[in-house]
C-alpha cells in the first residue's frame, strides 16, 4: 500500500503549486486526522520511526511528511517572531485519511498515533503551533516556548472574545 513521493527543493513557491503537490491526497468527504511532531535530526530513533511509519501506512491517501526548518529561518531571534522554536530541525506530519465508508476507520486513527508515538522519545516540545489540536494544551503552551505570555497578551488584545481559539480555556 505504500507509495513513496520525495520532493527536494528549495526556494519561492506560489501557494497554488505547494497545495497542487498534496491535491491528489484531498477527497471530498474523506476523514482526516492530522498528529505532528518536531525532531532535531533524522537519525537513529527518528529514522527507524519514519521507515516503520512509512510500511505500516494504512491508507493510499495517508500522508507522512518530513519537512526541514533551516537556514534562513534558523537565524531569526527566537524572540523576534512567535515561532520560538528557531534551531534546525525537522517538522514531521502524520496524515491519516480514509474514506467515509471504511469499514474499519480506526486503524487510520492508530498508524497516525503509533507513528507519533514512536517519535515521542527524540520529539523536541512542542510542535508546529498550526498542527496542535485542541486536546494538545501542554504541546500547544511548549510551541511558542518563550514567546508564550506574549502570544497570549496579543490574544487577548485583538480576540477578546476567544473566537480564534488557538490554545483552549486561554484569552
Amino acid at each position: 500500500m505504500t507509495a513513496l513521493t520525495v520532493v527536494a527543493g528549495y526556494g519561492p513557491m506560489p501557494v497554488a503549486a505547494a497545495v497542487g503537490m498534496f491535491a491528489g491526497n484531498a477527497v471530498a468527504g474523506n476523514h482526516y486526522l492530522l498528529r505532528s511532531t518536531w525532531v532535531p535530526d533524522l537519525a537513529g530513533v527518528a529514522a527507524e520511526a519514519l521507515a516503520a511509519g512509512a510500511a505500516a501506512v494504512s491508507s493510499p491517501y495517508s500522508v507522512l511528511f518530513v519537512s526541514r526548518l533551516h537556514g534562513a529561518a534558523a537565524r531569526v531571534d527566537p524572540a523576534a517572531t512567535a515561532f520560538a522554536h528557531r534551531r534546525p530541525h525537522q517538522v514531521i506530519e502524520m496524515i491519516a485519511v480514509w474514506a467515509p465508508d471504511d469499514p474499519a476507520p480506526q486503524r487510520h486513527r492508530e498508524w497516525a498515533e503509533a507513528t507519533a508515538a514512536a517519535l515521542a522519545p527524540v520529539a523536541l516540545p512542542g510542535a508546529y503551533p498550526n498542527q496542535v489540536g485542541p486536546d494538545e494544551d501542554e504541546r500547544a503552551r511548549a510551541s511558542f516556548g518563550v514567546n508564550l505570555a506574549r502570544v497570549l497578551a496579543a490574544k487577548r488584545q485583538y480576540d477578546p472574545a476567544g473566537i480564534f481559539s488557538a490554545i483552549p480555556g486561554l484569552l
